[in-house]
């Protein structure tokens, strides 16, 4: 098994595909594109004021919809690392912002594996930075 320093370039670049994929899905509004990106069986684990968490594409694709109803049109996303587990798994983590009627920015980690063959996430867990207090 190859260590975190040792990831294959094609497993990183898979990750990195994903991500980007993510971005250009969300700032499409595709969300059957979106849950796409995960296994049948994902989590999406949405650490918002809801508390939701959305298993299996269905439930992913319907969170997203909300999302988009509620304003929300822009996303952007960087890998910051990719750690791979084995041939067939991996998990990454990095960065995100939603822009909507709010901004929200913070960070994300990520569980990948190869599903029949295409890498595809297995577990997306989202964690907004608390904003700074305001100086009085």
């Amino acid at each position: 098994m190859p260590s975190a320093k040792s990831v294959d370039p094609a497993v990183r670049k898979a990750v990195e595909g994903i991500s980007a994929a993510y971005a250009a899905h969300f700032n499409k509004q595709d969300a059957v594109a979106l849950a796409g990106l995960f296994t049948k069986d994902g989590v999406l684990i949405a650490q918002s004021p809801e508390g939701l968490v959305n298993s299996g594409t269905s439930a992913i694709g319907q969170r997203y919809k909300s999302l988009f109803k509620s304003g929300f049109t822009k996303a952007s996303t960087k890998v910051d690392q990719v750690a791979q587990l084995g041939d067939d798994a991996a998990i990454a983590w990095g960065q995100y912002e939603f822009i909507g009627p709010t901004r929200i920015a913070g960070i994300w980690s990520g569980t990948y594996v190869r599903d029949a063959g295409t890498w595809k996430c297995r577990i997306l867990n989202g964690i907004p930075r608390s904003e700074a207090p305001a100086k009085k």
